[in-house]
């Protein structure tokens, strides 16, 4: 998983008024790329549901569930990649300063 798609991954997991715009643009962009399987996927990871959980409920193995869920957040990445700008200043906000703007700038 690439540091783009960590990111993009910490916005969608920590959510807070300072970075409702940046969800729902990271959202939205998933809704539109993102196979229906991927989607699904997408989402209950988001939720915070396991690999497990989610194999169960689907009825396919674990590392299906993986394989959909990397995929699908590499995809979301580089799409998002535009808005790169918008999402470091979200993450800068959201750790309350302590972003390290180098790490940012080699992802």
């Amino acid at each position: 998983m690439t540091g783009r798609a960590k990111r993009i991954y910490f916005l969608l997991k920590n959510k807070s008024k300072e970075n409702e715009t940046e969800r729902a643009m990271i959202l939205k962009t998933a809704e539109e790329i993102l196979t229906l399987k991927q989607w699904l996927v997408f989402r209950m990871k988001i939720n915070g549901e396991r690999n497990k959980e989610i194999a169960k409920k689907c009825g396919v193995s674990e590392a299906t569930i993986s394989e959909h869920w990397v995929t699908g957040l590499e995809k979301v990445s580089e799409s998002c990649k535009y808005m790169l700008p918008v999402l470091r200043f979200s993450a800068e906000k959201s750790e309350g300063g302590r972003f390290l703007c180098e790490e940012w700038n080699a992802l």
